[in-house]
């Protein structure tokens, strides 16, 4: 896992991104964050196997 530092507190990534699939799947995620999150993946980025997008 990466650590990653918010405003003092040390945030997990995995655990981080495992919440925002979450919420995206419930329909929680603001969208714009939704979007930001798909960048990562190659497609909806919330399904079993989903594949990292690979930078042009």
């Amino acid at each position: 896992m990466v650590p990653q530092g918010v405003d003092g507190d040390t945030v997990r990534f995995g655990a981080w991104f495992a919440k925002a699939r979450t919420s995206h799947r419930d329909g929680r995620l603001p969208e714009a964050h939704s979007r930001l999150a798909a960048m990562l993946f190659d497609g909806d980025g919330t399904t079993v196997g989903a594949v990292p997008a690979v930078p042009a």
